[in-house]
């Protein structure tokens, strides 16, 4: 049974949004790990570029408060861990239905079409490469009592708000 476990399960992967420059490493990082070459389409996580306002911002796997990806999983492949609320897939038991790519908040797990498989995030069992590979910081792998849960789209909000408010203050307008 190949079963993809999250490593440590007090730790995660933990991103502060303003240090990320966009620079892709941890993609590159992430497939160069898990599929012997360099290809970010099938990156574990995402870098998202917002070019109108300058900023760039790592989606990476977890934990999630809902985590629909396993609500909507007919055959229970993905599972979540109660205590550490991280997800975790057993490709023994999946069955390609790609449910779980359609409800992924975050949009980071995929179906690999030339494999036929799906790609999901398992923190490479407890040492990420994207963490080791970043040069800025920007994501890290910390123990769940080191690093707080972190309402990642709440963050965003509140770091796009301070965005605006800076233009304007920049441009004179109140």
């Amino acid at each position: 049974m190949r079963c993809l476990r999250v490593g440590p399960m007090s730790s995660h992967l933990v991103v502060d949004f303003t240090k990320c420059t966009g620079c892709r490493i941890c993609e590159l990082a992430c497939t160069a790990k898990k599929e012997n070459r360099f290809q970010p389409s099938l990156a574990r996580l995402k870098i998202v570029r917002y070019d109108d306002l300058g900023i760039d911002l790592p989606n990476v796997c977890g934990p999630c408060e809902t985590a629909p990806c396993v609500d909507v999983c007919p055959v229970y492949a993905i599972r979540r861990n109660p205590i550490t609320k991280m997800t975790f897939l057993d490709e023994d038991k999946c069955i390609l239905c790609k449910s779980c790519v359609g409800a992924c908040v975050n949009g980071i797990i995929l179906l690999d079409n030339f494999l036929m498989r799906i790609i999901k995030c398992d923190h490479c069992g407890g040492d990420p490469e994207c963490a080791k590979a970043c040069p800025t910081g920007a994501i890290t792998y910390s123990e769940v009592s080191v690093a707080p849960s972190i309402d990642r789209h709440g963050k965003i909000s509140s770091y796009l708000r301070e965005i605006q408010r800076s233009a304007q203050e920049s441009s004179g307008v109140e």
